[in-house]
């Protein structure tokens, strides 16, 4: 025959879940929370740096385009008085 106790199976349950655990879990939920802050910082940073590294190519192409704007009709002048000189 089975008698069903409620108080047996909560002392039961209670006496499975001690202080330590407890303590364990809220230690473990703190450091979850901590992790998932630093995860938002660290993807902020990743994006910051990707922006960073963006404008740095465009200012980077920006300066190679006008030192070839400036270099090339140099270098057509340079050519084309070398060819002077060569044919006098």
């Amino acid at each position: 025959m089975y008698v069903n106790n409620s108080n047996q199976s909560s002392s039961l349950l209670t006496s499975m879940i001690r202080p330590k655990d407890v303590l364990s879990s809220k230690i473990l939920h703190h450091n979850l929370k901590v992790l998932g802050i630093s995860i938002k910082l660290l993807s902020q940073i990743i994006v910051d740096y990707s922006v960073y590294m963006k404008d740095c190519v465009k200012k980077e192409v920006k300066e190679t385009i006008n030192y070839l704007n400036f270099a090339i009709p140099k270098m057509r002048i340079s050519m084309f008085t070398h060819r002077n000189a060569k044919d006098n």
